[in-house]
């Protein structure tokens, strides 16, 4: 009992350290706005190239806990390592996530209509996973000579009837570190500032828990689905830019952090690649 109470007050203690302390970092206001003649689409299939590996079982792990009797009634992919969810039938791999990158010196034009959100993206821990494994956020956004805020709000939420302690960890100068604890329902809204590097989250009381959080200045970016597709809508058409594609347990899966060079026209365009382990 000594010990989970310590526990707790630490996490007390350090949530009141780092709770409020995330600041946005100015941009070089050199930078120009990138030309674009009209919006197109990206869409596209990531696939496994290869034999998938196979699913670690984590009840074993999560069994050694005192919530077993609670967490054995979560759903079987649950129970799963999340790094690596392929579909048997085409391969595609999920938790993929594929964004935009303007070139050296510019930012992107943002439409009208991702400049006021009224989404709200969530990140829960219902039985023994979080949900969703990976995500990305658009909050804020930058014009040329200051940010605006887009409307979208995050919220970190336990949907669950046991206590719940997430552990985000930022790039320590954009965004600050944060370790919360959540009652059982109950819910946290947090601000986030687009970093350049994916944030982990994880629990300070059950260590097997995962998930990935990428915040962005602009809307051009998306998560694979469990077909391992992805659609990311609205691009700037009429210039160059880069396709950048990150994987959890491989990081940058396409032409590395440089990406793939790619204009746009006002159409769909398809892009499909593989990646391995």
């Amino acid at each position: 009992m000594f010990r989970a109470f310590s526990l707790i007050l630490t996490a007390i203690l350090v949530c009141c350290q780092f709770g409020n302390q995330s600041a946005a970092q100015p941009k070089d206001k050199a930078l120009k706005m990138l030309a674009a003649k009209g919006w197109g689409t990206l869409k596209g299939t990531v696939t496994y190239d290869g034999d998938p590996p196979p699913l670690k079982d984590l009840r074993k792990i999560i069994a050694g806990n005192k919530e077993w009797n609670f967490f054995k009634t979560s759903p079987e992919k649950d129970l799963l390592d999340p790094t690596w969810v392929i579909n048997k039938k085409n391969k595609g791999v999920a938790n993929v996530v594929v964004w935009l990158k303007p070139p050296a010196g510019t930012f992107f034009k943002i439409p009208l209509n991702d400049k006021n959100r009224t989404d709200t993206v969530v990140l829960d821990r219902p039985f023994c996973a979080y949900r969703p494994h990976v995500l990305t956020l658009f909050p804020r956004y930058f014009d040329g000579s200051k940010w605006h805020k887009t409307g979208q709000v995050f919220k970190l939420v336990n949907s669950a009837p046991i206590n719940h302690c997430p552990r985000l960890v930022a790039d320590g100068v954009t965004n600050r570190n944060w370790i919360l604890i959540l009652k059982p329902k109950s819910e946290k809204v947090l601000e986030l500032y687009p970093q350049e590097t994916p944030i982990p989250c994880s629990c300070t009381f059950y260590n097997w828990l995962s998930a990935y959080i990428w915040v962005f200045d602009h809307p051009y970016s998306a998560v694979t689905n469990e077909d391992g597709q992805f659609v990311i809508p609205r691009v700037p058409a009429g210039a160059e830019v880069r396709v950048m594609a990150w994987h959890e347990d491989l990081g940058y899966v396409l032409g590395g952090k440089d990406g793939k060079k790619i204009a746009f026209e006002n159409e769909v365009k398809q892009m499909n690649f593989q990646i391995k382990k």
